[in-house]
């Protein structure tokens, strides 16, 4: 499973660059917006939005970290074992031993130009906490850093070389977004209804009916923002649409995986 997740990495992180060139594979229909901005399109893969393909790529990178720092002295005997009785055996293995590199260095580069808050966060933490992992084992260390470096520096001069790529990653960086405005309408909507939510796949009509109510009480307070059918948290949205039970479930098992 580890391996077909690091396969798609690399595959999604193709698509991903194909986009940042302007060049949009197309499995259906190509809409308007892809269409207009060919010169400059903003890594986003066959999900259509660069939040999700950042998500995709950081969980890849975080198998490919698992896949090296598993890999032991036995895997290359029977390698060795292998290639000297079948040929082709040996060249697939081959590929399949340089697949985790190449999708390292080209995951790390795509995530960087995705402009994602949420893929720099996730980029940073595999980063710092596999090479943590490693860091007295420098067999696998390298294998590592440097396929990672290599994205890093490969993410910097897409950057550096596309005015686009800049200007969207300075906006990004730049804590100011609709998040200040809609956590606190998000928060609300939690306070009134803590313990049942609002059932699932609610959260759009609940959003809208509750922030217009609000409004409407105390226009100081901001009016439904267009087009969100999520909070940009996932832990807010599960503690709308389900109460805070399930939130504080995925807490609870989050830490219990990191324990």
């Amino acid at each position: 499973l580890l391996w077909l997740l690091i396969g798609a990495g690399g595959i999604e992180s193709a698509f991903g660059l194909l986009n940042n060139f302007g060049i949009s594979p197309s499995f259906g229909s190509t809409t308007e917006v892809e269409a207009s901005q060919l010169e400059s399109f903003r890594p986003s893969g066959v999900f259509q939005q660069p939040n999700v393909l950042a998500s995709f790529l950081a969980t890849s990178l975080a198998a490919c970290g698992v896949i090296i720092s598993t890999r032991s002295h036995v895997n290359k005997v029977d390698l060795q074992k292998i290639s000297t009785a079948d040929n082709a055996t040996s060249i697939l293995k081959q590929l399949l031993s340089g697949l985790p590199h190449f999708t390292i260095a080209l995951c790390t580069a795509i995530l960087i130009i995705t402009a994602s808050r949420t893929g720099w966060i996730a980029l940073i933490t595999v980063l710092g906490f596999v090479t943590l992992h490693l860091k007295n084992r420098r067999q696998t260390l390298y294998p590592w850093l440097a396929p990672a470096t290599i994205g890093l520096l490969l993410g910097g001069l897409l950057l550096a070389t596309n005015p686009a790529n800049q200007d969207l990653a300075d906006r990004k960086s730049n804590l100011e977004s609709s998040r200040a405005e809609l956590y606190p309408q998000v928060l609300r909507m939690i306070a009134d209804k803590p313990l049942l939510g609002y059932g699932g796949g609610n959260f759009e009509k609940a959003y809208v009916t509750h922030a217009a109510a609000q409004h409407a009480a105390d226009p100081s307070k901001p009016p439904a923002m267009t087009n969100f059918d999520h909070p940009h948290n996932e832990l807010l949205f599960w503690a709308v649409e389900g109460g805070v039970l399930p939130a504080l479930g995925i807490v609870g098992f989050m830490g219990w995986l990191l324990w």
